[in-house]
């Protein structure tokens, strides 16, 4: 394999968008020379930080290391931040990381949200995790939307919008790009 096909994909977006939802579509659509992680499959600590995404990113950019040298290209799926991933730059060795952004409008996002934390259960896991209610929940993830689309754009990197697509639908367009992307 060449160094140029030596390939980390990073499918980021905020919550609601559809990574997590994706990720076994991905699995079947692009079959053995790809490996697809949720960057969540670890388990999600009580408050989210930084610092867990940090460490969740380096432990997967570390698995991709191990697994190019089998000709298999590593896809991440979940809230990653490319530029937290260029400082990282050292633990990549000749990896070329890729990025795109699975993206919806607000009412989408809501709308998703509200159905995800819809038991009072649901509702004091988020508080337990984001320390914020749904409502909060919402309104940050879709401030942080706008931040995330602009960046993107600013820098070229492929936007994907999920906000009329099935998992299934989703996930058939971003293998289709990352396919492009690594041959």
């Amino acid at each position: 394999m060449s160094k140029k096909t030596r390939r980390i994909i990073f499918v980021s977006g905020v919550s609601g968008t559809g990574k997590s939802s994706i990720v076994k579509y991905l699995k079947m659509l692009l079959g053995s020379g790809y490996t697809v992680f949720d960057l969540d499959s670890r388990g999600v600590p009580t408050e989210v930080d930084s610092k867990w995404r940090q460490r969740e990113t380096r432990h997967f950019i570390k698995q991709a290391c191990t697994i190019v040298k089998k000709n298999i290209t590593t896809i991440v799926c979940g809230h990653t931040r490319p530029e937290e991933i260029f400082q990282m730059r050292k633990s990549m060795r000749d990896l070329l990381p890729k990025f795109c952004l699975l993206d919806a409008s607000q009412k989408v996002i809501a709308k998703r949200l509200k159905l995800r934390f819809n038991t009072p259960t649901k509702k004091r896991q988020l508080r337990r995790i984001t320390g914020e209610s749904v409502q909060d929940n919402i309104r940050n993830n879709i401030e942080y939307a706008k931040k995330m689309r602009k960046y993107y754009r600013n820098n070229n990197y492929k936007i994907f919008n999920t906000s009329i697509s099935t998992p299934e639908k989703s996930a058939n367009r971003v293998s289709k790009w990352i396919l492009t992307k690594t041959k």
